[in-house]
This record gives C-alpha cells, sequence and structure tokens, in this order.
C-alpha cells in the first residue's frame, strides 16, 4: 500500500556506419522510464472478539459447553471506486480451535449445500459500504486453558473478491487472537486471597517494668513519678484485635458450573430444580493431602417476608420439633419448618399452610403476595447469632458490599425453596494437581411469566484439614467460613403460563 513506482526499460538497436566508413553494423540503445502511482487498501478489515461474560449472559458462564467458545466479528468496508463481489470469505483456525461459519444459511434438505447468507441481490459491496460476518470458534478438547491476562491465538481471514469486470482480488490477514480477559471482583468468582496471620497479644509487663519508679537497664535513671489524687490505676494488658480464623483455600480452584434444569419447561407455581456440578482443583507446588467441607449458599438479592428469618445451624433446626410442611400444589413437601419458632418467616410459613389446606391454590397465591410485599426486618434479627456449620460461621444469605449496577440481578418473580444452605460431601484432594467434583441442587419456584433472572450462589468453605486431619486454629478466635466462589445469576429461564 502507498506510492509505488513501476520502471519500464525499452531496449532497440540502430544501424550505424562502421569504423571505416564503410559497410554499416548494429548498434544497441536503450531508454528507461519510470512510472508512479498510489496503491491503496481495496478493504478495510475490522475485528473484535467476544468471549461470554457475567455482563453478557450468566447461561453461557456457567455452561461448560458455552463459557469456552469465541464470537469473531468481522466488517469488511469496500474502500474501491467500484463494488466487489466475495466469492470467499473464510476463518482458517489454529489447531487448536473449530471454526463455525455463522454466514452460511441451513438448507432445505439435508442433500442440499447451505446457502449464503450474502447471495442473490446482496452479493455486490457498493462502494463505501460495510458488511459484518460473525465467525464461531470453539475450543477442541486438547486445547490448553488460557490463563487470564494472557493471549489466545485464533487464526487469519481468507478473503476473496472480484470487481464488476472480472479482475481478482485477494488478501490473507495475519494471525488474529485476542487477550484473555482478567477477572474482576464481583463478576463471577471471587478471588480466593490468604489471610493474614492473626496478631500476637502484647507480652505482659515485667515486675521491673511494673514497679513505680524502676528503670531498665541502659536507660536514664528518673525519681518516682509524683502522687497525684484521684489517679486511677491503668490497665496492664491493652486489648488487641483479632482477625477471624478462616480455611486456608491457597493453590485451590473452584469452578461452578450448571449441569441441568429439570424440568426443562419452566411453567408459573411449578417448582423446578437446578442442578450444580463443582469441580475443584489443589494447584498448590507443596504436595500435600487435604480434607475439604463445603456449602453452597442462595443469596437472595431480594428480600421478602420470607427470607427474613435468622439463620440457624442445621443441628438446631433438625433437633426442634414438632414439625410443619409447607406444601405446594402438584409437588412434594419443600421445607420442614419448627412449629415452635415465633420468626416472622415461620409465621408466615404457618399462614401458607393454613391457606393451603383451604383451597388448592391458597398456598401459591399467599407466596406470591408475600414475595410482592415490602419487607421489612425484625430489629432483633441482627443481633442474633451468625448460622453455624462444624464450628464455623456462615455469611447471611444476602449480598455483600454496594451492587454492581453494570452487572444483572435476580429478578424478584423467582422465590427460593427450602433452605437457603446445601452441605457438600467431603471433598478429599490426594495432592498436586489432584481433582474431584461434588453435584448439589438448589429448587426454585416461578411466582410470574415471561423472562427471569435466577440467582445468586455462594460457595463456601467450612474447614480445610491437611495430612494431620486437624485445621490449625487459634484460641479464642471466631472461626468464619471463606467465600470462595460467587454469582450473582446463575441461569435465565423463560417461564410459561400455568
Amino acid at each position: 500500500m502507498g506510492t509505488h513506482a513501476l520502471e519500464c526499460t525499452v531496449t532497440y538497436a540502430v544501424r550505424v556506419a562502421g569504423d571505416d566508413g564503410h559497410g554499416a553494423k548494429l548498434a544497441g540503445r536503450s531508454f528507461r522510464k519510470v512510472y508512479r502511482f498510489q496503491v491503496s487498501n481495496p478493504l478495510k478489515v475490522k475485528t473484535k472478539a467476544h468471549a461470554p461474560a457475567a455482563s453478557q449472559g450468566p447461561s453461557a458462564c456457567l455452561s461448560r459447553a458455552e463459557r469456552g467458545k469465541v464470537f469473531l466479528e468481522v466488517l469488511l468496508e469496500n474502500l474501491c471506486e467500484e463494488a466487489m463481489a466475495f466469492s470467499r470469505v473464510a476463518l482458517e483456525p489454529t489447531a487448536d480451535w473449530t471454526c463455525l461459519d455463522a454466514n452460511l444459511l441451513p438448507a432445505a434438505s439435508p442433500l442440499e449445500p447451505p446457502t449464503a447468507l450474502f447471495s442473490a441481490d446482496a452479493t455486490l459491496l457498493p462502494p463505501g459500504a460495510v458488511r459484518q460476518y460473525l465467525f464461531v470458534c470453539t475450543p477442541t478438547a486438547n486445547a490448553a486453558p488460557a490463563l487470564p491476562g494472557a493471549s489466545q491465538v485464533l487464526g487469519r481471514l481468507d478473503i476473496a473478491w472480484r470487481t464488476p469486470n472480472g479482475e481478482p482480488g485477494r488478501l490473507q490477514t495475519a494471525m488474529l487472537g485476542r487477550r484473555v480477559p482478567v477477572p474482576v471482583l464481583g463478576a463471577g468468582q471471587v478471588v480466593a486471597l490468604p489471610l493474614p496471620a492473626p496478631e500476637k497479644p502484647l507480652p505482659p509487663l515485667s515486675d521491673s517494668a511494673a514497679a513505680p519508679g524502676s528503670a531498665a537497664l541502659g536507660s536514664p535513671s528518673k525519681g518516682p513519678a509524683p502522687y497525684r489524687p484521684h489517679q486511677q490505676a491503668l490497665p496492664a494488658l491493652i486489648a488487641v484485635s483479632r482477625v477471624p480464623d478462616q480455611p486456608d483455600a491457597a493453590g485451590l480452584d473452584f469452578d461452578v458450573t450448571l449441569a441441568s434444569v429439570s424440568p426443562e419447561r419452566v411453567e408459573v407455581d411449578r417448582p423446578f430444580t437446578l442442578t450444580f456440578q463443582l469441580d475443584v482443583r489443589d494447584n498448590s507446588p507443596a504436595p500435600s493431602r487435604r480434607q475439604l467441607r463445603l456449602v453452597a449458599q442462595h443469596v437472595q438479592h431480594h428480600p421478602t417476608a420470607l427470607q427474613l428469618c435468622p439463620p440457624e445451624s442445621i443441628a438446631q433446626v433438625a433437633a426442634r420439633a414438632p414439625l410443619v410442611t409447607l406444601a405446594v400444589p402438584g409437588a412434594a413437601p419443600l421445607q420442614a419448618i419448627p412449629a415452635g419458632t415465633t420468626s416472622l418467616q415461620q409465621q408466615q410459613l404457618r399462614r401458607l399452610e393454613n391457606a393451603s389446606a383451604l383451597s388448592p391454590s391458597g398456598s401459591m397465591d399467599s407466596l406470591r403476595s408475600a414475595a410482592a410485599a415490602d419487607a421489612r426486618p425484625d430489629p432483633s434479627v441482627a443481633a442474633r447469632p451468625a448460622a453455624e456449620f462444624d464450628g464455623a460461621a456462615l455469611p447471611r444469605p444476602t449480598p455483600t458490599g454496594a451492587p454492581n449496577p453494570a452487572l444483572p440481578t435476580p429478578s424478584r418473580q423467582v422465590v427460593r425453596l427450602g433452605a437457603s444452605a446445601v452441605t457438600l460431601p467431603p471433598i478429599s484432594l490426594e495432592g498436586t494437581g489432584a481433582a474431584a467434583k461434588a453435584e448439589f441442587g438448589l429448587r426454585f419456584v416461578a411466582l410470574e411469566a415471561g423472562f427471569a433472572r435466577v440467582g445468586g450462589l455462594r460457595l463456601l468453605l467450612v474447614s480445610s484439614s491437611g495430612e494431620g486431619g486437624a485445621e490449625q486454629t487459634h484460641a479464642g478466635v471466631e472461626r468464619v467460613a471463606r467465600v470462595v466462589w460467587e454469582q450473582g445469576v446463575v441461569t435465565e429461564v423463560m417461564v410459561g403460563g400455568a
């Protein structure tokens, strides 16, 4: 591209007289001519790679088949003075990728070839016009996972065209790639940072330091302190704030994907179950055996009267009797509720129990009115102790920190059913590079038809014991579960009418 020079040389022969003046011979002659001209780019190619992100769609982020796809957007602009007809626009992927040309229309029958999207009247691209192409790149099974911040090479474009006069043209681009974005805290996964060691208490004062008027060795001598009336004695020890103990998550990678939605068709007033798959991998440099205890917690972004009850430990709930059960029409019992408690949520559930006994649709109508009502939390809830599991305090099932307006939030018309915390079976990792899987489910019910976002979900590490079988703790320090993964919206569903 730019200024080019065409050099033309003409060589010819002329007949001249000989040296003696007699006869004739041929003598060679030549001249050169340089022609300069401008060559402009016939095409302007712009590319942009898109990958599933939390802001673009949580259904793709938690789908193992969709999360690795890269959508390559290609814009072609005709910079020539004549129209051009493209005979080939293809992406030649590298060995780590497979490419799907999304610019082909499906054929009417399997025996017919697919039809190009830009054909018939849309074949010619006028001067100055822009045309958009899309290619879907999927990583192969042997492709190595790309680390955040690394570069991924997708392939190169091969473009061929002809002008109305039949002049051919071809353009091959350099290798196209993208940079893997670094996950932002709060946009999906939560980065598990090592917890700082708790501060050591101040040592007690020695006898020499405690005695009035005594001086330390090497310090200048001072006289006794003057007597002051009404002088109060200062405490010998100063209280030092301690950092709560949390399980060690260094070197552990947690990945949660949505395995299935049952039933596949979500309808109003019909409970549905989301089944998740957890993958844990130990990438710590020092090989060691680990035993993990995990809890999956539902995060309620729109608290209602049904979600305002203070969290309690599983042992406390199981030991309390008698129990009543919330019945949903056409479904199995959803949640066992202690009858002797007086919290706002349990009172509301008992009203639903009584309403369901009067009419088949009474419980769902009460549930819908309770979810739509403005929730006013009980002032005594904040003062009550948090839920505990395996000796570690669990956070309350509400979002932490200020909400991010750029990220989607769960819909209000989808309500969780059952307990907010699900205990996962113990996970054993035998050393560096070891991996393990676990499945768990959460139940929901949709109260209105239409598009709905379901969420959220939080993964808590309750304990992480090493080869000795016991986790290192500090006396007098509170144990708190560590948040190792969190997602605001876990899936998107289309709710059908009843």
